[in-house]
């Protein structure tokens, strides 16, 4: 008999999925090489209006860099601070609004396929059209592209199922 389980998300859920998603995506390369050209960008911007670069002026440099360093990593700051704000008030917004959200689901798997069994319908995935997965204390995310995912929230396992859903996903790469 194939692993099976059965449960309903509940805010946290998405709160936690959010939290995993942020986090899983800051871990990808092209994401790091698309903020570190962001940040060169705007230190090149915050020197140009320090009066560093054009003409440049190495003394100017000396006496602010740690001003130009600070007024670049600013927005870094403000967007992280944002995001641990509003991505949980966001995530219990779509839980309250999105009603297929709240019924019941059943999982299971073989090899081949994970099974979904909700209230909507009956559908089956292979294991091979998620591009990726991750995982925290709290939840396994399977991503389907870069932006949509499927939650297991990991207090609906057992240490047993929880190992062989693992084992499935070990397939998977976590590019």
């Amino acid at each position: 008999m194939p692993p099976a389980v059965r449960f309903q998300l509940i805010e946290n859920d998405l709160v936690n999925a959010a939290r995993l998603f942020a986090l899983a995506s800051l871990r990808r390369r092209k994401t790091l090489v698309g903020l570190a050209v962001f940040f060169v960008v705007i230190l090149f911007v915050m020197s140009m209006i320090a009066g560093i670069v054009f003409p440049f002026d190495g003394e100017r440099l000396m006496q602010s860099w740690s001003s130009v360093l600070a007024a670049s990593v600013f927005p870094f700051l403000i967007v992280f601070g944002f995001s641990l704000v509003v991505n949980p008030l966001m995530a219990r917004r779509v839980y309250r609004q999105q009603r297929s959200l709240q019924g019941g689901i059943a999982l299971s798997w073989t090899d081949e396929e994970l099974q979904f069994d909700t209230e909507y319908g009956q559908f089956a995935m292979p294991w091979s059209h998620f591009a990726r997965w991750a995982e925290d204390k709290h939840t396994f995310l399977l991503f389907e592209s870069d932006r949509l995912y499927r939650i297991i929230p990991k207090r609906v396992l057992d240490a047993d199922t929880e190992r062989s859903l693992r084992a499935r996903l070990a397939s998977i790469s976590t590019r």
